[in-house]
């Protein structure tokens, strides 16, 4: 509360804050500097080293910065990282706010605005993401965020509202204590005001900003002007009356009334904490700085702490690790399936001079039982904290494996086509394998090649996303296109492998109907297409997180070659 004398017209607040320069400028409302003080000493008792400060850009959210810094540069070990914000912005603006805020080495956020704009700041925040590792801190006017609240979630939906009220519990308002309506040393001192003036506008709450302690000190100074010089010269402001005069210490119905060097009054404040959708009173703070507990009042920080939660984020790292106990089945089934296929290998090189084995080609068959077995090994190399060889080895073993299966398929099903007779193909030798291999082999190598200078001119590379407490490491393509280009045309060959046999396939079903195992070919194909389909869209739905991804890749590849086998 402010006004001034016959000698001292009104001028902006943030150009009366220092008396030396007005000393007729009357002021007993709690400054906007004392205010920050008192941030700047709860942050120290909470132990909160480095902080946030989101405030307007306008003399209120100005004065409380210059404090909050010059408060911690003098304490020394205080670090705060300022946020400007207009008081009329639009979603664009919050939205840039908030990504500055994300990417904050501080967990700790204070407000200096109207609640109307900071609890569409924290609403922005609950849907970027935030969790409950933040802690909001706002002034005296956050008092009403309630109201603000209930408006914002008047028109959303219950699941929403819902989240939102969770999300803003926690919060914590630095508050001047005050003088309850109805105490009767208060009323005594309205009594005695209305006695000397008729004019009682300045008792409502809107004119003294709820602040009733200041309207005790501010009657109290007033009814010690009238003593001196008489009511009505003090209603005209015809007095030549000094800030000394007026700011006397006393003992308030609060506490000791006493002043700050620049006349603004040092009273007591409070930390009012939001629980279940209220603001309750926690704490007391005096003019000394002690802070106290409140009597049967507990301080709750965003989770429900009752902890004081840490100025850092605590990061939980997002990888597949291997002590998962989803990650350690994912691998022993790989294992097996992977020794199962050598061990059908196995059984062909021991039985390669059958009939059976001449009929598929051993050479054929080796080739798809280790393109298999190398597919298999992509979830040991998706595993664990990813580097960039195991970043370029996983997407390798993916890429040649499948080239290779589609290839050995192809040739398969080109030695059938060529003779629809499996006498003929028992005799292996007759067919040119050593020409049939150089074909099957051509295209494989090619992505080998591919996939070579990729690696060597721009490497897949780990890459950390941090959201919020999540720290989630994955494989990157770094800038630029050369990856890209290399990459997709090694992959673009798998295509080609499996449109070739899908072409070769359904030749053979045209011409030979009876051929049970272009059907068995033709069949694993389908399926193979069916399980991409479902699988590819799940990965780049679960892209951004590692653990989810590992398990679906891992997953799909491996139903992938079962149908193979």
């Amino acid at each position: 509360m402010a006004f001034s004398s016959a000698q001292d017209p009104p001028r902006a607040k943030s150009a009366l804050a220092n008396r030396s320069l007005h000393p007729t400028f009357f002021r007993t409302i709690s400054s906007d500097s004392y205010q920050g003080h008192v941030f700047v000493q709860a942050l120290r008792h909470f132990g909160w080293d480095q902080f946030n400060l989101v405030n307007i850009n306008d003399q209120y959210g100005v004065s409380i910065e210059q404090v909050i810094r010059a408060d911690a540069q003098t304490a020394g070990n205080l670090t705060v990282a300022t946020h400007h914000i207009m008081a009329v912005c639009d979603d664009r603006e919050i939205g840039a706010l908030i990504a500055d805020l994300a990417s904050s080495p501080s967990r700790i956020v204070v407000m200096a605005m109207q609640p109307q704009l900071g609890a569409r700041i924290m609403a922005a925040a609950y849907d970027h993401g935030f969790d409950s590792s933040w802690v909001w801190l706002g002034t005296e006017f956050f008092s009403s965020v309630n109201e603000v609240l209930n408006d914002m979630t008047r028109t959303t939906t219950p699941a929403r509202a819902q989240g939102l009220r969770r999300f803003f519990d926690g919060l914590v308002v630095v508050w001047p204590e005050e003088l309850a309506w109805g105490d009767p040393t208060f009323e005594a001192w309205v009594q005695a005001y209305r006695a000397s003036f008729t004019d009682d506008v300045i008792l409502t709450e809107t004119y003294h900003l709820f602040t009733q302690a200041c309207l005790e000190a501010h009657v109290r100074g007033i009814l010690k002007l009238v003593q001196t010089y008489g009511a009505d010269a003090v209603q005209r402001r015809a007095t030549n009356a000094t800030l000394a005069e007026y700011l006397v210490s006393f003992n308030s119905s609060t506490g000791l009334m006493a002043y700050t060097e620049n006349g603004d009054r040092k009273g007591y404040y409070q930390l009012l904490n939001q629980q279940d959708g209220a603001l309750v009173p926690v704490m007391s703070i005096d003019a000394q700085f002690q802070f106290s507990s409140i009597a049967n009042a507990t301080l709750r920080f965003p989770g429900n702490r009752t902890t004081i939660p840490p100025w850092h984020p605590t990061f939980l790292v997002d990888v597949p690790d291997y002590s998962q106990p989803g990650v350690m089945v994912t691998l022993v089934v790989a294992g097996i399936l992977v020794m199962v296929t050598l061990a059908a290998w196995a059984m062909f090189v021991v039985y390669r001079r059958s009939k059976r084995v001449r009929h598929h080609g051993l050479p054929i068959v080796s080739t798809l039982c280790f393109s298999i077995a190398l597919a298999l090994t992509t979830p040991f190399f998706a595993a664990g904290n990813p580097t960039v060889v195991t970043c370029n080895a996983q997407w390798a073993t993916i890429v040649v494996g499948f080239g290779l299966t589609m290839a050995s398929l192809a040739i398969r099903s080109y030695r059938i086509a060529k003779v629809l007779d499996n006498r003929v193909l028992a005799k292996s030798q007759s067919l040119g394998t050593r020409s049939l291999m150089a074909r099957m082999l051509a295209l494989p190598l090619v992505q080998v090649v591919l996939l070579a200078i990729a690696y060597v001119v721009a490497p897949l590379v780990p890459a950390k996303t941090v959201a919020n407490s999540l720290v989630v490491v994955s494989c990157a393509i770094p800038s630029g296109s050369v990856n890209r280009i290399l990459s997709g045309g090694a992959a673009g060959l798998d295509l080609l492998l499996f449109l070739i046999v899908v072409m070769l396939t359904l030749k053979i079903r045209g011409i030979h109907m009876a051929y049970q195992e272009s059907r068995w070919i033709l069949f694993a194909l389908n399926l193979v297409l069916i399980t991409t389909v479902i699988s590819l869209p799940l990965y780049f739905l679960y892209a951004e997180n590692a653990v989810h991804s590992f398990y679906i890749r891992s997953v799909g590849i491996m139903v992938t070659d079962e149908w193979f086998q």
